[in-house]
């Protein structure tokens, strides 16, 4: 992570726009959700190595919880530190939160 305040936005816009992406647009459980963050970090953005993100998938399977948001943190936290664990966590829960918001208020 480079340290340069400059640098620490670019990521976090990064981060942000990637999460809010991928939770508004992800659909598929979690084996899809993590598919796709491993295609879009590893592969296309190379923010992480395939080891990493494996073993961070590996790690995170006996932990309760929805385990794509946890990887999103997680991600996150590896790009942007502390406000990049903030933000990859908000920018992909709050997609859904919204949908099913919306969804609820018209039925």
């Amino acid at each position: 992570m480079n340290s340069t305040p400059l640098r620490k936005m670019t990521d976090l816009f990064e981060v942000a726009g990637l999460f809010l992406r991928l939770g508004a647009t992800a659909f598929g459980g979690p084996v899809a959700h993590i598919a796709l963050m491993e295609q879009e970090v590893v592969i296309q953005r190379g923010w992480i190595s395939r080891g990493r993100i494996s073993g961070d998938a590996g790690h995170r399977q006996p932990i309760p919880g929805p385990n794509p948001a946890e990887m999103a943190v997680l991600i996150g936290y590896r790009r942007a530190g502390w406000p990049g664990l903030l933000l990859g966590g908000l920018c992909f829960i709050l997609p859904a939160v919204f949908i099913v918001s919306v969804i609820g208020w018209l039925t």
